[in-house]
């Protein structure tokens, strides 16, 4: 029996708009009828999500990447880890000198680069960082945020122009390896987080809270970031449009996220 489903939002639950899809909602409310725990696990802030996400019946939300794990239900932030400040500013200062653009959370606001525009620009209508990037705050220098700032920087993303020019410039990001967790949620971005923090380790602190066997757990999600949830259970699923990683990982593969991804798992998991 399924005691927990986690499910990623970009690509997985949320395809476009900003918006989840009647048919993934109504599902997720019947999987909740049926006992299982529902965990939003998303690169995201908590600020980000859209009132279609709160709205559903979820308890536990697992955001950027897993630095933060908040109980809503409680009202209580379970756990919370953070980039060294170092490292957060080596990194933006590398951004500034290759002129890629940048986004990043400070506790739960959200600031990027003043070039953001830039990106989002060229992005198609409907993709979340255009919808997403009206509500960030422009700051190009983390000093210039603090003392708010230190000990609080829980991701930052680099965005590129392309996933060849991401491919070309990832290298040069290999020295951080020992110190930070670096992955990505889409073709042209590099996430960075506290080392050690994923999705999946932010996810076993739910399960031992409540004594759940990976048997028991379903997890699905189309990005790198994803994987190690994916990992965790031979119920993991990926959407077509999933990276080849993930798809590799995963145990199952369903239909794209613009197809309903999340309600075909839970028809799979319980009709």
């Amino acid at each position: 029996m399924i005691k927990l489903i986690a499910t990623d939002l970009d690509g997985t639950l949320i395809s476009s708009g900003n918006t989840v899809k009647r048919k993934d909602s109504e599902a997720i409310i019947h999987a909740h009828k049926c006992g299982a725990e529902i965990v939003i696990a998303t690169g995201r802030n908590y600020i980000e999500l859209p009132e279609c996400v709160t709205d559903l019946p979820v308890r536990y939300f697992i955001t950027a990447n897993g630095s933060e794990l908040y109980d809503r239900e409680e009202d209580k932030i379970l756990a919370v880890e953070c980039l060294d400040f170092d490292d957060a500013k080596e990194i933006m200062r590398r951004c500034k000198e290759l002129g890629c653009y940048a986004m990043y959370y400070v506790g739960r606001k959200v600031y990027c680069t003043s070039n953001f525009r830039e990106y989002t620009d060229k992005l198609e209508e409907g993709l979340s960082w255009k919808i997403l990037e009206k509500g960030f705050i422009r700051c190009d220098n983390l000093d210039d945020l603090l003392p708010e700032a230190e000990n609080a920087v829980m991701k930052i993303v680099l965005l590129f122009d392309s996933e060849e020019e991401r491919d070309e410039k990832r290298p040069l990001f290999n020295d951080l390896e020992d110190r930070t967790e670096i992955c990505a949620s889409c073709p042209d971005n590099i996430e960075f987080n506290p080392k050690g923090v994923s999705k999946g380790r932010a996810l076993s602190k739910i399960t031992e809270l409540h004594n759940i066997k990976s048997s028991e757990i379903a997890t699905i999600g189309d990005g790198d970031n994803d994987i190690p949830m994916l990992e965790m259970t031979q119920n993991s699923f990926a959407p077509k449009g999933a990276t080849p990683l993930v798809k590799k990982t995963a145990n199952n593969i369903v239909c794209n996220s613009s197809d309903c991804a999340v309600a075909e798992v839970i028809k799979k998991l319980f009709i």
